[in-house]
């Protein structure tokens, strides 16, 4: 593929919908990301529409908290978006990374977060996705909002029939969830779903599958920000609240009204602030003057001298650890001091990354998922002088004290303690930790081993291994793993849905038919579950008129129809 003025440098990821690349635009010298239609996709008018409708909405919306679209290409056989590149990471992997995050960058975030969605309302866009995943925060602490693939604007054509909706389930507002008509406080609600997980580390509204997320969207209500988190101000927590109302009339009519309240316009902190924690979190503290609680001078008093009786407990500590190592030296064990290192995750989620929708997010600006590594044994190393010191008494006459004889004596040890290390580093075995999300059954060389979430590495003798990660629902991802002596290997990895879901909700009843075979009869129990690609739909019930339409089933995407038979 060849975009003028454009250097692709290389793949960054590759997805049922989309192709990404890193770029260099040559005039100005600045990195870019290319995002291209996949050529099976350019035959689909309907996906050749939205794609080229994600490309319009961008470029007419210049924010400072919206990711920016350099230039479009909307030729047929050159559909692609040149896309501004953030270095940084999405909310969804800043929450994972830092949480609990401190009140101060809780407040920056959703303040930043807002501007950008206000000014989308004010150009009467419709986001339609707003999540974590599509938002997006850059190592300089700037809040960026992305991925317009699903957005909505009035003086466009709806590209979907009556009754459909697409979109992330956890994040859904109720009427978007029930396929019916939307204005911007379906965005709110999404928001408010976003700003509770940023506050408390997980969405409310997440359930094991589709229907489960859905059913909570649509009938539960969570406890209020403030009883999980003590340290956030009241009034955020009173914003969250009405954000998540059920009924859009109840919700704040607009996101300006939302930045209105005093609270967001005493945030002390800027993106320098949110840049310099992102660097060293450490530095900042957990909570401020501003929304910590005062503390009672009894409690103080209290904790003081509890410190003051588990320091006193300390020092005896290493008084009686002192004396006993005097007479009682302790040996270790040779295979106990073997070191063992760890290597750098082996990140791979790049390949794997793809949007939960049609878009410029995460399917846009893949990053890395990096899990925890599990830190392996401490090293310790071999103490020649200790065990020389350890001789049992009744040996002690045959050492000699001669300075030649013990500076001999080091020297033999030390060079029969490398040998051991050596044989033992040859033969010692290795560790293969493996994080996966959502979740993967673990099989090594074709044998199942556990199943994701991993408690502990799994222990492989050292040696190459066929790696397999399978997930009914999604990709299998397969991969030779080599596993050193003495070493921690981490494999991190994003399944790509491979199936899409199609709900159905007809009055009276119907048959369902797709592809002229018949699945089920409606009430469905649950969505239906499709590989991606284009299906025929027929609904048949003999008093009525049979009902046919064509959908796009997308990998992790579900489609909603609401059919009323005729007669």
């Amino acid at each position: 593929m060849v975009i003028e003025g454009v250097e692709i440098l290389r793949e960054i990821s590759r997805g049922a919908i989309t192709t990404v690349y890193l770029g260099k635009q040559i005039a100005l010298e600045r990195p870019v990301l290319i995002k291209v239609l996949n050529t099976q996709w350019q035959q689909e008018p309907d996906m050749v529409e939205r794609f080229r409708r994600e490309a319009i909405i961008c470029a007419r919306l210049k924010h400072h908290n919206i990711v920016d679209i350099y230039d479009v290409g909307t030729e047929l056989d050159n559909l692609y978006l040149i896309i501004e590149f953030i270095h940084g990471v999405n909310l969804s992997d800043f929450i994972r990374k830092y949480h609990p995050v401190p009140p101060e960058m809780i407040l920056f975030i959703s303040r930043e977060i807002l501007n950008g969605l206000a000014y989308a309302h004010s150009r009467g866009v419709i986001h339609r996705d707003m999540k974590p995943g599509n938002i997006m925060i850059s190592d300089d602490g700037v809040v960026k909002i992305t991925d317009f693939g699903l957005a909505f604007m009035p003086e466009f054509p709806a590209i979907t029939s009556q009754g459909g909706t697409v979109g992330t389930p956890a994040y859904m507002s109720p009427e978007q969830a029930k396929g019916a008509a939307l204005d911007h406080r379906s965005d709110l609600f999404s928001v408010g779903v976003t700003f509770y997980e940023l506050a408390t580390g997980s969405s409310p509204f997440k359930g094991e599958n589709f229907a489960e997320s859905i059913q909570r969207v649509l009938q539960e209500t969570p406890p209020p920000v403030k009883e999980l988190r003590s340290d956030i101000p009241e009034w955020y927590s009173r914003v969250v609240e009405q954000l998540l109302r059920k009924t859009p009339e109840k919700r704040p009519s607009s996101a300006k009204e939302i930045l209105e309240q005093p609270g967001f316009h005493k945030i002390g902190t800027d993106s320098e602030a949110l840049a310099a924690f992102i660097k060293d979190p450490s530095s900042f503290p957990a909570l401020s003057s501003a929304t910590a609680s005062p503390e009672a001078p009894g409690k103080r008093l209290v904790r003081w001298q509890l410190w003051a009786v588990v320091m006193i407990f300390v020092v005896l500590l290493v008084v009686i650890a002192k004396v006993n190592s005097e007479f009682h030296p302790i040996v270790t064990p040779i295979a106990e001091q073997l070191p063992m290192e760890t290597d750098t995750a082996a990140t791979l989620s790049a390949p794997y990354v793809e949007s939960d929708s049609f878009s410029t997010g995460s399917d846009s600006l893949p990053t890395a998922v990096t899990g925890d590594e599990t830190a392996p044994p401490p090293s310790r190393e071999m103490n020649v002088q200790q065990r020389t010191n350890n001789i049992p008494l009744s040996e002690a006459a045959s050492v000699t004290t001669s300075r030649e004889s013990e500076k001999k004596d080091e020297v033999v040890a030390e060079k029969n303690t490398q040998n051991i290390l050596s044989e033992k580093d040859a033969s010692a075995p290795g560790y293969l930790m493996v994080i996966c999300s959502p979740w993967a059954h673990v099989y090594i060389n074709g044998v199942k081993q556990e199943t994701t979430p991993l408690l502990n590495p799994i222990e492989l003798s050292p040696g190459a291994y066929q790696l397999e990660l399978r997930n009914p629902s999604f990709g299998t991802f397969e991969r030779e793993v080599v596993i050193q002596p003495g070493q921690v290997d981490s494999v991190v990895v994003n399944l790509l849905p491979q199936k899409g879901f199609l709900h159905l909700q007809v009055v009276p009843w119907a048959e369902v038919y797709i592809n002229g075979e018949y699945r089920e009869t409606t009430p469905l129990k649950e969505p239906i579950s499709l590989p991606s690609g284009k299906y025929e739909i027929k609904l048949i019930n003999p008093g009525y008129q049979t009902w046919k339409d064509s959908v796009i089933i997308l990998p992790g995407e579900t489609i909603t129809r609401q059919v009323f038979l005729k007669r």
